[in-house]
């Protein structure tokens, strides 16, 4: 079975998704979250690249709860 993760950095926050397998050929939606970031904490940094460590801690943390420890795909 195949694990796909979804992310989709916005201005204030991050979805992320988590698909597995297939039903009827589509693949099926696990896990979605929308990680709500503070624009105050988001204000340190100058422009979204500067984020990146800080986004990629957030994500980390979804997988860790989430108990994914392999991925296929991220898309």
């Amino acid at each position: 079975m195949f694990t796909i993760y979804v992310v989709n950095p916005g201005s204030t926050s991050t979805k992320v998704a988590i698909y597995r397998g297939l039903k009827n050929g589509e693949p099926q939606e696990v896990f979605l979250q929308n990680i709500k970031h503070d624009p105050e904490i988001l204000g340190k940094w100058k422009n979204p690249i500067e984020q990146l460590d800080f986004r990629v801690s957030a994500v980390e943390d979804f997988l860790a709860s989430h108990e994914i420890k392999k991925l296929d795909a991220v898309v």
